[in-house]
Parts: C-alpha cells; structure tokens; sequence
C-alpha cells in the first residue's frame, strides 16, 4: 500500500511525500507519516499532532478514498490529504 501526502494549502511544494507499506498497518503508517512530516516541515511532529476526519485511521485510505487531516505545528494547523497511490 502508498500512500501520498499533501499539503492542501500549500501552492509552492504540496507534496509531502509518498509512503509505503508491504501489510498497510496502521502502526507501521503512522511512523512512517510522522517520519515523513518531520522531513517536511523540519520540525519534530508526534501522533497527538495529527487529527485525521472523523475519528478514522490512516490505514482507511484504502479503496483510492481521499482523507482529510489536520497537523498541528506549534499551535498552526496545516491541512493535509492522505491519498492512496498506485503504481503500475
């Protein structure tokens, strides 16, 4: 499973990035989106940073359905999409 990152309200460099898991747990993406938005932003980011819609988990990605989330930064809210990724 990948799964691209992007900054919704960012018009320079939206894109995150592109993560990727062999089992599509939601432990092993959720490390690797932190590890992701770390390198993004340039700040450390920990999970009670990310609040995605609705009480959902990145791991919901699946079946190519978009997700909103929201990281917060030092008290900045940056809007971020979760957006399954396939490669052919």
């Amino acid at each position: 499973m990948y799964v691209t990152i992007i900054e919704k309200d960012n018009t320079e460099c939206p894109n995150i990035g592109t993560i990727h898991s062999l089992s599509g747990n939601e432990d092993e993406l959720t490390c690797k989106l932190i590890d992701a938005l770390i390198s993004h932003f340039d700040v450390e980011v920990g999970v009670e940073s990310i609040n995605i819609q609705d009480g959902l988990d990145i791991s919901d990605v699946r079946n190519s359905v978009p997700l909103d989330a929201v990281v917060t930064i030092d008290g900045v809210d940056y809007n971020i999409e979760l957006q399954q990724t396939f490669f052919y």
